[in-house]
């Protein structure tokens, strides 16, 4: 009996309203109202109709690449300057392995005569991608990039691997 003096009574209890989901839907409308509104523009566009042109320019010039790499075969280290294009070719020079000093000089003098032959026949060429076999020292790679800088500033180093070299 004492009980039910302390309930509260079914009149007056009010049911709460849960608005998480009315807010849930509403922000889902909005999203889709607003990608549906942005649709609408992509809709008016007009796309030209399609037309055949004829080409009046040569083909492209195919780019020169040029390639200087440097490896050992037979106790000597064989530098190798090669370039595709319209007229591929390739010079090849062939250097003693000696003491440091001596081998140094004349691999800079090699390169250079050799970067000034291909400057003399393609002056508009700048940029040469530079590859060393994996038992190359170092120093030769800093040798052969301090040596082509002069002719042409663009270096980049490629991997030596799987390039066929004309010498070998």
């Amino acid at each position: 009996m004492w009980d039910y003096e302390f309930q509260p009574s079914k009149k007056n209890y009010i049911h709460d309203l849960n608005i998480v989901p009315v807010l849930d839907m509403l922000v889902a409308v909005i999203f889709f109202l607003l990608l549906s509104t942005s649709f609408i523009g992509y809709t008016k566009l007009q796309v030209p109709p399609s037309s055949i042109s004829a080409m009046t320019e040569s083909p492209p010039i195919p780019p020169l690449n040029p390639q200087l790499m440097i490896f050992e075969k037979d106790n000597q280290y064989v530098i190798q300057l090669s370039w595709k294009g319209t007229d591929p070719a390739a010079q090849i020079s062939r250097i003693a392995i000696a003491d440091f000093e001596t081998q140094h000089k004349v691999m800079v003098l090699r390169i250079k005569s050799m970067m000034e032959n291909f400057a003399k026949k393609f002056p508009q060429e700048k940029t040469i991608q530079i590859g060393l076999e994996t038992m190359v020292p170092f120093q030769v790679l800093v040798d052969a990039m301090d040596a082509v800088r002069e002719k042409t500033p663009d270096v980049v180093l490629i991997s030596y691997e799987g390039l066929a070299l004309e010498a070998l």
